[in-house]
């Protein structure tokens, strides 16, 4: 039977999609392989609790390298790490390289996955690289918003996504969008590219719905639930609930992350908001959302123009329309318009958010309803497990069995 690794920086029982949909690709290749999972110490979300798992009874292999983690967003704790984790893995492989037959590069951008890929190129490794975000740009959220340090950065850490990608047999992305960008950035032919919606299990969703009887929640719940990351713009969200001051509603963030203590703070300031700060216990998805009325999906100005997160998905599937503040010419944006499932004001604009949840709140509960049934109609059709699953399975068969 064929061996093949699959390399991710984050796997169960983290409560991370990416690690859901590892589990998932590791279980239905270990139909037809002998799989080794490598993964890290658990240690995301920041501040969660990661509770243990035992492996024992599944039909892979995981094996916990040991290598440095930096679950804080720190530039160079993140380099650091990637470059521990990229050297731990190769570590491993060299002691059976003859062996492999492929290796699923999802190690930590950058320095790891280069590493990780000029392996696979010396030992004619076939290998497929996934993207989640796209990286060095991904980076320049956290450096000064000067042209020349921006510009210095990029050409030092671009060639690192160059080599990365190239070596790939498949590169495998989240939506036609980043497909297209980095085709014509990395200059990559689009063939090469396998596009794969990061998908949710649509039966843990349907599954409490079906046990639990829908009921008016009260008080009307705007909710973010997700990484409580800088990217994820909630200051200017907390502000512009604040400044709507909407009598009777309250704000949930839902989550863990690296801005969440910051945040706190800020809400401090607004004494007379009802702003609340719930943990999520792991597999407690579904009904933790179940207690919104509109979920919020905010993405600094910039950065949603190639890529779909994961919570657009979970947020569809548990049939809750969409209050989104992202670029007008994204994916997501293109998404909830395209299913009627929500709203779409500019990014970063608080007053846009403010007026918008006061209009939210004073929706007819139906129309509410019935956006929340065709964002679920629309997300079985392209982000369930059903559907992608099998698509980057055969992907990534294709790639081992030489018919890339």
């Amino acid at each position: 039977m064929k061996k093949i690794i699959i390399i991710t920086g984050v796997f169960l029982p983290e409560p991370i999609v990416s690690a859901r949909l590892m589990a998932d690709l590791a279980e239905r290749l270990s139909e037809r392989y002998d799989v080794a999972v490598l993964r890290p110490h658990s240690s995301r979300p920041m501040g969660f609790k990661v509770p243990e798992c035992d492996f024992k009874g599944y039909p892979y292999q995981v094996v916990e390298i040991d290598a440095y983690v930096c679950p804080q967003s720190s530039i160079i704790g993140r380099f650091r790490e990637s470059v521990s984790y990229g050297k731990a893995c190769i570590r491993y492989m060299e002691l059976m390289k003859n062996e492999l037959s492929f290796v699923y590069n999802g190690a930590w951008h950058l320095f790891g996955r280069k590493t990780i890929a000029e392996f696979c190129k010396r030992n004619n490794i076939p290998n497929m690289t996934p993207v989640q975000d796209i990286y060095p740009e991904s980076l320049l959220s956290k450096l000064p918003k000067i042209g020349l340090v921006q510009k210095v950065v990029m050409s030092f850490l671009m060639p690192y996504d160059l080599k990365t990608l190239r070596y790939a047999d498949k590169v495998h992305t989240i939506s036609n969008g980043m497909r297209d960008y980095l085709s014509e950035t990395r200059g990559i032919s689009k063939d090469r590219f396998v596009v794969v919606r990061n998908w949710q299990d649509e039966r843990e969703f349907t599954q409490y719905a079906n046990e639990h009887t829908k009921q008016e929640v009260h008080p009307f719940t705007f909710m973010f639930m997700g990484n409580v990351g800088a990217l994820a713009g909630l200051d200017v969200v907390v502000y512009a609930f604040a400044k709507a001051h909407i009598l009777g509603s309250r704000l949930v963030i839902a989550g863990s992350g690296s801005a969440k203590e910051g945040l706190k703070k800020q809400v401090a300031q607004y004494t007379d908001c009802d702003i609340q700060f719930w943990n999520v216990p792991l597999g407690r998805v579904p009904e933790t959302q179940f207690q919104a009325n509109v979920m919020l999906l905010p993405i600094k100005r910039g950065f949603t123009k190639s890529s779909i997160p994961s919570k657009l998905s979970a947020y569809m599937f548990s049939s809750k329309p969409i209050l989104a503040s992202v670029d007008q010419d994204s994916d997501i944006a293109s998404c909830i318009i395209k299913s009627g499932a929500g709203w779409v004001c500019e990014p970063e604009d608080a007053d846009k958010i403010a007026k918008t949840m006061i209009q939210v709140a004073q929706e007819k509960s139906t129309i509410i309803e019935s956006m929340g049934k065709r964002g679920y109609e629309y997300a079985f059709n392209e982000f369930s497990r059903t559907v992608n699953l099998e698509i980057l399975a055969n992907a990534c068969i294709e790639v081992i069995e030489g018919k890339k």
